[in-house]
């Protein structure tokens, strides 16, 4: 859905022209480790098929039976590009300088209320993640590894914070984030 066609993803720079990212430049991110996450409404993309269904008739002369087999190709496709967003950052290994940051989902959600992108049924966007990505928010919210923005001070507050509540990752700043292995990474910066 990045990409806006079959054509997997190499690069950062290579993003659909329609999807912006909200993320790190080509500048900050280097090596090919980099990964892309996507902020989407959920009428950004929707179920669709590729070509006709293709329906083939055959006699089997063992059985005396006349067989069909049909075959569509189908999948997901952008509808509304412009309420998907990208977030690049580097991977698991990556410099906290290149890390995934709670401040470039919530630009992202910004930039789709700023459209009046629709939201699901609880008022939420939807963001896929990778697993490294989901490391580097982790660390984020608890203020480990030298990443002190967004962290939980005691557990007082941690007890008030509703997106932990649900799942450490789980629902924050408006979305709700999903983690995914089928999101593009080992991207190089251009």
């Amino acid at each position: 859905m990045l990409s806006g066609s079959e054509t997997a993803l190499t690069d950062i720079a290579n993003i659909s022209a329609s999807v912006v990212n909200d993320g790190h430049t080509n500048a900050v991110l280097d090596g090919s480790t980099n990964e892309l996450a996507m902020v989407f409404s959920p009428e950004a993309g929707g179920y669709a098929s590729k070509r006709t269904s293709t329906v083939k008739m055959f006699e089997d002369i063992d059985t005396d039976a006349v067989e069909f087999v049909a075959t569509v190709r189908n999948g997901f496709a952008q509808i509304k590009p412009t309420y998907i967003r990208a977030v690049a950052s580097g991977g698991i290994g990556a410099n906290v300088a290149a890390s995934a940051s709670l401040d470039f989902f919530a630009t992202s959600i910004a930039n789709l209320r700023a459209l009046n992108a629709p939201t699901d049924a609880t008022g939420f966007y939807m963001a896929c993640i990778t697993a490294g990505q989901e490391l580097q928010l982790s660390k984020e919210l608890n203020g480990v590894g030298g990443i002190s923005s967004g962290s939980i001070g005691s557990v007082a507050q941690m007890a008030a914070n509703d997106a932990l509540m649900q799942g450490l990752v789980s629902v924050a700043i408006g979305a709700r984030f999903i983690r995914s292995n089928n999101l593009p990474s080992g991207l190089a910066a251009a």
